[in-house]
């Protein structure tokens, strides 16, 4: 089981904490164990060359910040999915296509499909870890707690990722959000991923991710544990508050 020594949120402890430990840890993918920013501009890059647009910096950042307006407003209930969608793949492969059809908005949705395969393939393609110690601390994690990956990638590249991590050999199961057709911090989710989990008991379970809104939230919505990875000490200026936050992966294991 994996020992924390973190600093509790709530306390103004300075040291090492020795918390409780912890037989399930659950962990987010993009920008938690991987460098996300470099995936996106390499599929981001591939996507506006393949249409003929100018690359510039500019582009990419107002992209960026698209794309978590997009999901954010998703996680809020404001965007609307058709009835026709019905099923779960449907809401989410409908949810991908309609972004960039937003995005770049003289696409139809035959062509933003496209465009929407393109991206989402490249999106597994240049991997890079978040720090020098994600597989470390991945491996040493592994010799006494099970380890399950939660993210809202499409499936294919969420597998290339921890392939290309090397670290699919410890991880027990990823659930993404084609399984089901909800993202985090959604309960749907989270019941997906119970039921791939022998340990039910809640307080053995933690989730480690980099998101306030998605990754924290679902520690919230349900009922675990939660630890912020917040590596340039971002200010939280919302109601959302972490069990714990931690600056390096490394803080997750026994120093």
């Amino acid at each position: 089981m994996l020992e924390l020594y973190l600093i509790k949120y709530y306390t103004i402890y300075q040291g090492d904490l020795m918390l409780e430990k912890y037989e399930v840890v659950i962990f987010d993918l993009d920008n938690t164990l991987i460098d996300n920013d470099k995936s996106m501009h390499y599929a981001f890059l591939d996507m506006v060359n393949s249409l003929n647009i100018k690359y510039t910096d500019k582009l990419f950042e107002i992209f960026k910040q698209f794309e978590n307006n997009y999901w954010s407003s998703f996680i809020k209930g404001d965007i609307k999915i058709p009835d026709c969608y019905n099923t779960d793949d449907k809401r989410i492969e409908y949810l991908r296509i309609n972004r960039f059809q937003h995005f770049f908005k003289n696409v139809n949705y035959i062509e933003a499909n496209e465009i929407n395969k393109r991206y989402s393939y490249n999106l597994g393609e240049n991997i890079v870890p978040i720090d020098s110690d994600t597989y470390s601390v991945i491996k040493n994690i592994h010799k006494n707690s099970s380890i399950f990956i939660v993210t809202d990638n499409p499936k294919k590249p969420a597998i290339r990722k921890i392939e290309k991590l090397g670290i699919k050999k410890y991880i027990d199961d990823i659930v993404v959000a084609d399984d089901c057709g909800y993202s985090k911090p959604s309960r749907q989710i989270f019941n997906l991923l119970l039921s791939k989990i022998k340990q039910k008991d809640k307080t053995k379970m933690i989730i480690i991710g980099d998101s306030l809104i998605s990754d924290i939230q679902f520690g919230i919505n349900n009922g675990i544990d939660s630890c912020l990875f917040n590596p340039n000490s971002n200010k939280n200026t919302t109601n959302i508050f972490p069990t714990y936050e931690i600056k390096r992966l490394k803080s997750l294991i026994k120093k």
